[in-house]
C-alpha cells in the first residue's frame, strides 16, 4: 500500500514539473501574437496608422527603436512600436480601484519589425488571453478591444 502511494505521489510530483516546465516555455509565445506583413516597414506603419484613424482608437505616440540603437552605435533591423489607445475601453476598466494595476498594459502596442530574413511581421499581445487571467470586467473589455486590434491589422498580414 505504501508502495502504491508513494508511486502515486512521484509521479503526480513529477507530471506536475514536467507541466510546469511545458508551460513556462510555452506562456511567452501563448501571450504574443506575429503575423507576417504583406509590405516594408514603412507602408506597413502607413496602413496601421491610417488603419488606427479610421477605427475608434488614436495613435499616441510611434517609437522608431532601431534609431535609438544607431544613436549608441548598434545596427538592428528596422523596429517601429505604435501605441494606440481608445479612452473608452481605458476608462471602462480604470474606473474599478481593483483594475487600475492594468494601466500598466496601456496603451496598447503593435510592433512593427524587420527580421534577417527580410520579412516585415507585426506583433501584439494577446488581449483575449490577458483579459481572460483577470476576468471580469477586464475580460470583457480585452476581449472587445482583441477583435478590435484583428480587424486594425487585417489589410497588412499575410
Amino acid at each position: 500500500m505504501k508502495k502504491v502511494l508513494l508511486g502515486s505521489v512521484a509521479g503526480f510530483v513529477i507530471g506536475a514539473v514536467v507541466l510546469g516546465i511545458a508551460m513556462f516555455n510555452m506562456l511567452p509565445g501563448m501571450m504574443l501574437i506575429e503575423n507576417e506583413s504583406r509590405f516594408d516597414v514603412d507602408k506597413t506603419v502607413q496602413k496601421l496608422t491610417q488603419s488606427i484613424e479610421q477605427s475608434n482608437w488614436v495613435v499616441k505616440q510611434k517609437y522608431l527603436l532601431h534609431k535609438g540603437a544607431a544613436k549608441i552605435g548598434k545596427l538592428i533591423n528596422p523596429v517601429v512600436v505604435i501605441e494606440l489607445g481608445h479612452a473608452g475601453h481605458s476608462s471602462t476598466i480604470l474606473k474599478f480601484d481593483d483594475y487600475r494595476s492594468t494601466a500598466v498594459m496601456m496603451p496598447a502596442r503593435i510592433a512593427v519589425y524587420e527580421k534577417e530574413n527580410d520579412k516585415v511581421y507585426i506583433s501584439r499581445m494577446d488581449l483575449k488571453l490577458m483579459g481572460s487571467m483577470f476576468g471580469g470586467v477586464v475580460k470583457q473589455v480585452m476581449g472587445e478591444a482583441q477583435q478590435e486590434h484583428d480587424a486594425i491589422v487585417k489589410d497588412v498580414i499575410n
